[in-house]
């Protein structure tokens, strides 16, 4: 079994098609559950819990550049824009490109590190220190519940649009 290397895990945005983040240099997925006490006084010293509510929060960090982006991350959060994304493990790069690849979703479900969710973007950060690249950092909050399966996810999304539109 092969090891997954951090140049090839990207967080995509369904716009369409799969887009990645242009310049991608630090991808994270954090998920946690909230718990709580089960326990009385009459318990013990112990403490006792339960899980309660799970949550996401994908965090990913890239160079800027003054190209043109595939996907207006300003624009999303400007408009509260509820996205779908995707932070899952792709192909190594053969050469650095200008532009990033857009992904296929049978592509993308042959590797195994693959999470997909409904989420808005929370913050955007622009990092310039002096002598040194500029950095933009987004927080993407999840909506609802993190998939394993993008198959799993549009056949969810496609009964939520049904469920809505009714």
């Amino acid at each position: 079994m092969s090891k997954i290397k951090g140049q090839n895990v990207v967080v995509l945005i369904k716009d369409g098609a799969w887009k990645a983040v242009a310049f991608m240099t630090v991808c994270e997925l954090d998920e946690s559950v909230s718990v709580i006490e089960t326990g009385s006084a009459d318990s013990g010293n112990w403490r006792h819990v339960k899980p309660k509510r799970h949550s996401w929060q994908v965090t990913s960090g890239y160079l800027m550049s003054n190209a043109e982006q595939a996907v207006n991350l300003k624009a999303l959060f400007d408009n509260d824009t509820r996205i779908q994304i995707a932070f899952c493990e792709v192909p190594d790069h053969p050469e650095p490109m200008s532009e990033p690849p857009v992904y296929l979703p049978d592509y993308l479900n042959d590797h195994a590190l693959k999470r997909s969710g409904f989420c808005y973007i929370t913050r955007l950060t622009q990092t310039a220190r002096n002598k040194d690249l500029v950095t933009q950092s987004v927080t993407f909050t999840g909506d609802g519940q993190l998939w394993s399966d993008l198959h799993e996810l549009q056949d969810f999304n496609d009964d939520f649009n049904d469920d809505f539109n009714n």
